[in-house]
């Protein structure tokens, strides 16, 4: 290549997502140094959806403590378990998706201020919260509080999963599992004592369970302790001759009673990352940085675990989420930033599983249904009304621009690209930008911002500037490709990318074409 004859080179929208993990010199291409409120697809990387609210509670009810969803029998229906602002009275509210209505189910049970743990066993929510006495709800009728006996305080249960037709229990501080009779919802619980297999010590503070693939495949019970030690069981129940211990991991420092979850299969969510329960049993403990879901926002998942440990919201729980629909896993994860409170979402698409952030959501507990992603939080909080709210997160694509009560603002700076030869000096002459963009009906037709511009040799110059956008008809879609012009001088370059939409557009942009000359060699 002659010095002075510029060359095209296209640098595709970064859909291998998010990257907290590699040196900036080091990163793949199509990755991203910082991705907020994108959706890394598979061809493109779009404008997340906002959320829209679908349920407000009055005003004598502003703190959530739950949220927790059921299928019926034609709708899903949605429980929002609600405080008063001083935390002595409490309600449930039952609504059907779709519908939308107000149902006060709360009847004779006793709520409380601690968040609940909650799965669903023959057709009914089973939840407990360490404090109250267990509940169970269903589609209809009002909530009822379950007889359990067994535990010397029955209120003091803190996990509940259910396992080859049986429920089961782990209580606060304790080291038995507590399990009840084959398809029993009330009665008598047996417990089983583990503190003999803990060898780090420590209580049981989550149950569930997993299956072990391979010529038979084989359910697996699981119990983790406080400590990080991931116990697996194979067999019937404790009480029969088939039970036995399988296998034991150790899996980083558990960020709350909610360390257990379902992503798909059972993941375990610690201090090290995300981890599927079931590869952990047939991977080597070096190799644990690898396999987590995690793996390439390592360094951003360790700084919130640390900010989450030592801070004043340690002990508001980390809330997690599956929407197969979405193609999205999301954890939402309390922090204190800048001195106050607020929560973090971060988002995977689980089919390629590349990473963003959303900020801005306020998700403080999370519900799925079939169709949809509920979000749930204080409405004092988080919008500065009283109330507390449910939204529905929307897809990328569902024209929605903003979070209740939230403009929504996205930010790509995308990994450094050298262009050619890595120690050439070069320019930015010129370049285009690809991308559609929608605009639906009876929205907000005036905030629509699109910048764009260029760092070079590894700095963040935040040089950008402001795209001229043509007027896109209602209900249409507008293909853009953009002169933008930037420029810049040096060996390796990230293009910035910022939006700033109002309510009803559908924003993704696909690749940049950028004009390079060669500048000499670096003396």
């Amino acid at each position: 290549m002659e010095q002075g004859q510029a060359i095209p080179v296209v640098i595709p929208a970064p859909t291998g997502g998010w990257n907290a993990k590699d040196p900036v010199h080091a990163m793949p291409q199509n990755q991203a140094i910082e991705l907020v409120n994108y959706f890394p697809d598979v061809s493109d990387v779009k404008h997340r959806g906002g959320s829209t609210q679908v349920w407000q509670a009055s005003d004598t009810w502003i703190a959530c403590w739950g949220l927790f969803s059921l299928p019926g029998p034609t709708n899903d229906f949605i429980f929002n378990l609600v405080g008063d602002v001083t935390n002595t009275s409490f309600k449930l509210f039952r609504t059907e998706e779709s519908v939308w209505g107000t149902d006060d189910v709360t009847g004779a049970v006793t709520l409380g201020a601690n968040s609940w743990r909650w799965t669903v066993f023959k057709n009914r929510i089973f939840a407990v919260n360490g404090t109250h006495q267990p509940i169970d709800i269903g589609t209809t009728g009002n909530a009822n509080t379950t007889a359990w006996t067994g535990p010397a305080d029955i209120n003091n249960l803190i996990n509940v999963d259910s396992y080859k037709g049986r429920l089961y229990f782990v209580e606060d501080g304790g080291t038995k599992i507590w399990y009840g009779g084959l398809e029993f919802i009330t009665g008598a619980l047996t417990g089983y004592e583990t503190s003999q297999l803990l060898t780090k010590g420590g209580s049981l503070i989550a149950l569930g369970v997993t299956t072990k693939t391979g010529p038979q495949n084989q359910m697996l019970f699981c119990a983790l302790s406080s400590e990080g030690e991931l116990l697996y069981f194979s067999g019937d129940y404790p009480g029969s001759a088939t039970w036995q211990i399988v296998g034991r991991v150790f899996v980083g420092e558990p960020l709350g009673g909610k360390s257990l979850t379902y992503f798909g299969d059972l993941h375990v969510v610690s201090s090290e990352g995300i981890f599927n329960a079931a590869a952990l049993l047939v991977t080597d403990r070096d190799r644990y940085p690898d396999i987590a879901l995690t793996a390439n926002i390592s360094n951003a998942w360790g700084d919130a675990a640390k900010n989450w440990k030592y801070s004043a919201v340690s002990s508001s729980p980390w809330a997690t989420a599956y929407q197969p629909l979405y193609r999205m896993r999301a954890v939402s994860v309390p922090q204190v930033i800048d001195g106050a409170a607020q929560y973090l979402m971060f988002v995977q698409n689980s089919l390629t599983g590349a990473w963003t952030k959303y900020e801005g959501m306020y998700s403080r507990f999370m519900a799925v249904t079939d169709r949809a992603l509920y979000v749930t939080t204080s409405g004092t909080a988080a919008i500065g009304d009283n109330g507390v709210i449910i939204a529905r997160h929307e897809l990328p694509s569902a024209r929605v621009g903003k979070d209740v009560g939230h403009t929504l603002e996205a930010t790509c700076r995308m990994a450094f690209n050298y262009c050619g030869k890595l120690a050439s000096a070069k320019h930015i002459t010129e370049g285009k930008l690809f991308f559609t963009l929608t605009q639906a009906a009876g929205h907000d037709q005036t905030r629509r911002v699109i910048q764009i511009g260029a760092d070079s040799d590894f700095k963040d110059e935040d040089n950008l500037r402001n795209l001229i956008l043509k007027s896109v008809a209602t209900d249409g879609t507008k293909y853009y490709v953009l002169l933008t012009d930037i420029r810049a001088e040096g060996t390796a370059f990230s293009l910035l990318f910022k939006s700033d939409f109002g309510d009803g557009y559908e924003l993704s942009w696909n690749l940049f074409l950028i004009e390079v000359e060669p500048g000499g060699f670096l003396s």
